[in-house]
């Protein structure tokens, strides 16, 4: 065996095929520049996602075509995954806990009122 590793300085690797489908693409959909406002955008509130339902059915208006009219949960990773291109995991969290923070603080001032009305 010669040092690159074929027998007697030939090469005895077998060729390699490969087929159409192995080296197309498939072609990222892109979002539309102007919005579908006839379109009626599914409600996303049952979901467990990141995002609230309110950016997904404003961002759900741009969507192409094949992507449109996919069910709501193929529409929802779509759009998670595009989000995420431009915000970060500790944006999503920060979010998360400010949002978490305000509830609470708008529940003792509900429970304080409650109390004081007593």
């Amino acid at each position: 065996m010669d040092g690159d590793r074929t027998v007697g300085g030939r090469d005895h690797q077998p060729p390699v095929t490969t087929t159409a489908a192995a080296t197309t693409k498939m072609a990222i959909p892109r979002l539309s520049l102007l919005p579908n406002n006839e379109h009626n955008s599914d409600n996303y509130d049952d979901l467990e996602l990141e995002f609230s339902s309110s950016v997904l059915r404003s961002l759900e208006r741009y969507l192409p075509p094949e992507i449109l009219t996919a069910n709501r949960e193929e529409k929802a990773k779509f759009m998670s995954d595009i989000l995420h291109k431009y915000i970060s995991r500790e944006e999503c969290d920060k979010v998360i806990a400010l949002s978490f923070l305000s509830q609470s603080l708008k529940l003792k001032s509900v429970i304080r009122n409650y109390d004081n009305d007593l």
